[in-house]
């Protein structure tokens, strides 16, 4: 179900080359996607959700441990139009 979600807001969003939008909301929601693709196409990251505003990419949800953070983290940096990553990601109680 998450999967169909993913692949909806992507369809929804269009597919694009790496070239950016002049519009901020547009390029705001083409980083979204970008990002959504790569987070959610890994299951370490099925509870993680994401935002872009102003090239800013917000991250809030939980993951099972300290190395998964961090690689979401620099899976959002690695997006191209990336200004800056915000973290709320929460470690999942054991």
């Amino acid at each position: 179900m998450r999967t169909a979600l993913v692949l909806a807001v992507v369809a929804a969003l269009g597919c694009s080359g790496p070239k950016r939008s002049e519009d901020p909301q547009i390029r705001d929601q083409e980083i979204l996607r970008d990002v959504m693709m790569a987070l959610h196409g890994n299951e370490r990251f099925a509870d993680v959700r994401v935002d872009v505003r102003k090239g800013v990419a917000v991250l809030e949800g939980i993951v099972t441990g300290e190395a998964d953070r961090r690689e979401a983290e620099s899976i959002a940096w690695s997006v191209s139009g990336v200004q800056d990553v915000r973290s709320s990601i929460r470690l999942r109680s054991r």
